[in-house]
């Protein structure tokens, strides 16, 4: 995430008067999410972790959606660019010069699109969360907004559906994609999804809540940690990492003067003593005239 300035004319540009309030904040949120070349990869979940992760506590279903939409319409706007080159899907900033002047730029991580760019056509016709294959389909008002893809319900906390009648499989589901949002150590995400499924299949004493996991997650993702230095999803579910209290953050000791700073701190303590001294004589000469006078 980068620091970002907003130029006053962008609140009265006739493309921005056009988005809805959500769509325009999501558009800001996207200045930061990307790199200074003004592209970042296309993934919903990570612009969600990385913009939205309170709302993704609240309600993770409905943020998705919103999120989703949100892009759609930048999208049609010709507001952003999604494309796909060299295996990747990639999201840039349309005229990113206009809205944003970086100095000293970094390294560009990603290539601006290119004639050999191309849109994926699949982009928003397909569901936003891939349900299991063994699971059975919702009724019709569990449809999400703008497919005509069915959600797949979910079972009760504790409870087993048809497809955990077997032995978990790396398949995602819902539940693990607002996990997977949250958790800041995106490695071996298979792995991450059968210890998943295994930690919610606990009953009795050692049963674990959805809300939990997400709790632990965000825990976390707020420490700002270097992800190289947290353990995989995986291993954080096995060692029941979500019971873990949050690390106090280490306290910054004042720095240490050099002995010359050190120096001219003392000088000048003397000379303001001095002149201190110099002004209180003056003022008990200038007390004695006046009463003598």
């Amino acid at each position: 995430m980068r620091i970002r300035s907003i130029k006053p004319e962008f609140w009265r540009s006739d493309d921005i008067d056009a988005l809805s309030i959500p769509d325009r904040l999501l558009f800001i949120g996207l200045w930061s999410y990307v790199d200074d070349n003004g592209v970042g990869l296309f993934s919903i979940k990570n612009i969600v972790g990385d913009l939205f992760a309170g709302d993704m506590l609240r309600d993770s279903n409905e943020t998705l959606i919103r999120v989703k939409e949100g892009l759609k319409a930048l999208f049609e706007r010709s507001l952003i660019e999604i494309y796909s080159q060299d295996g990747n899907t990639y999201l840039a900033i349309t005229n990113w010069g206009k809205h944003q002047r970086v100095p000293n730029p970094n390294k560009p991580r990603y290539p601006r699109p290119s004639a050999d760019s191309e849109t994926p056509l699949y982009l928003f016709n397909e569901s936003l969360i891939r349900p299991h294959k063994s699971l059975r389909t919702g009724t019709g008002e569990q449809r999400n907004r703008g497919t005509e893809e069915q959600i797949p319900p979910i079972a009760p906390q504790g409870a087993r559906s048809e497809s955990e009648s077997h032995e978990p499989t790396s398949e995602p589901t819902r539940h693990f994609e607002q996990f997977w949002a949250l958790y800041p150590n995106h490695d071996y995400p298979d792995a991450a999804v059968r210890e998943f499924k295994r930690v919610l299949r606990r009953t009795g004493t050692e049963r674990v809540t959805l809300v939990a996991l997400l709790q632990g997650a965000q825990v976390l993702r707020d420490e700002h940690r270097d992800p190289r230095y947290i353990p995989t999803a995986s291993k954080w579910l096995h060692d029941g990492g979500w019971k873990n209290k949050p690390k106090p953050r280490a306290q910054q000791r004042a720095p240490v003067a050099s002995r010359s700073q050190q120096n001219l701190d003392h000088n000048r303590q003397v000379v303001e003593r001095a002149l201190a001294l110099e002004q209180e004589q003056e003022r008990r000469q200038q007390a004695s005239k006046e009463l003598t006078a």
